[in-house]
């Protein structure tokens, strides 16, 4: 992986198998180490099946929860057409055409010998947030809205923002 110089980091390209395509590559911090990124990076590319079923899961969660917000809030002014139509029947699977992930990025590790990095990218329930995922050590610790969180962040088991919970 080549990585360029910018003003917030270095960065690139690598393959996400989530999405199925190469998506942009950061490392947010100068002094995160180019082989730790490496290791991320190939860690994006080889994301377990029970990861990304984990990520469609939780993303499905998170379009429910804001979905139902939403029709709460707006109450007769809902318009149901302005989200996907997913409801609790749908399999999650097919959460992959209702959001994108377009970038990644490494901070630097607070242990190097765990992988944790951030996924982000856009979703059709929630286009002003969008949708993050932060995963360590293969385990999605946090998905919700794009909130520059770290996978190194003690995950609030209560936060019902956290689609990553199963509550």
């Amino acid at each position: 992986m080549e990585l360029q110089q910018n003003e917030y980091g270095r960065e690139g390209t690598c393959f996400c198998n989530l999405v199925n395509a190469e998506i942009e590559f950061e490392l947010c911090d100068d002094e995160t180490p180019e082989a730790y990124g490496e290791k991320c990076a190939e860690a994006v590319g080889n994301m377990p099946p029970e990861l990304i079923r984990d990520i469609l899961e939780a993303a499905k969660r998170y379009c429910l929860f804001f979905t139902n917000l939403c029709r709460e809030s707006a109450g007769e002014q809902f318009d149901p057409d302005e989200f996907p139509p997913v409801t609790e029947d749908t399999p999650a699977e097919e959460m992959r055409k209702y959001f994108s992930i377009s970038g990644v990025c490494v901070d630097d590790p607070d242990d190097p010998a765990q992988i944790g990095y951030r996924l982000s990218g856009e979703c059709d329930w929630e286009i002003e947030h969008g949708i993050e995922a932060d995963i360590l050590d293969g385990k999605l610790v946090y998905l919700g809205a794009f909130e520059m969180n770290s996978p190194w962040a003690e995950p609030d088991p209560d936060n019902e923002w956290n689609f990553a919970n199963k509550n």
